[in-house]
């Protein structure tokens, strides 16, 4: 089944994106990758991108301060 792409990343979630990619590792760093250079994303990275939010605000999942 095709993804549809309908959301596109903002100059705000961008610069935000970049800022975590030194903290991000395995499937979020593709993830944070992928949607950068697309510069859009689906319903179901939404969801991911939004617990990517929630695992950096509570700095849960992580190890040194990484993002695994």
């Amino acid at each position: 089944m095709k993804e549809e792409y309908r959301f596109l990343l903002t100059g705000t979630q961008k610069i935000w994106l970049h800022n975590q990619l030194h903290r991000l590792e395995g499937f979020w760093l593709n993830l944070a990758n992928e949607v950068i250079l697309r510069g859009k994303y689906s319903s179901i990275e939404q969801f991911q991108l939004n617990e990517l939010a929630r695992l950096v605000r509570t700095k849960k999942n992580t190890i040194d301060n990484k993002i695994i």
